[in-house]
């Protein structure tokens, strides 16, 4: 079903400074879908993105937007976010 509202999975790599902010708000919640030729609705459970600020890392990949759900993420060593967009 996500297929159906999000491209494909795909790997985002934000590079920033240390203790420096990645530059995006979350939030976790439900988003309410509608099946597209069907009157059937449906809801996901999931992190999204609520907001990107310009000129951080987050904004200036140009690799974010909000309502990106996010599926993993933040690996000791690592920084990486996988999203659905």
């Amino acid at each position: 079903m996500l297929a159906n509202h999000w491209g494909p999975e795909r790997e985002v790599v934000i590079k920033r400074e240390p203790n420096t902010s990645l530059g995006i708000s979350i939030v976790g919640g439900k988003m309410d879908l509608q099946n597209s030729g069907s009157d059937v609705e449906s809801a996901i459970l999931g992190i999204f993105i609520k907001k990107v600020i310009p000129n951080s890392p987050a904004g200036m990949s140009g690799d974010l937007q909000v309502a990106n759900i996010i599926l993993g993420g933040f690996q000791e060593g690592k920084k990486y976010i996988f999203i659905k967009n």
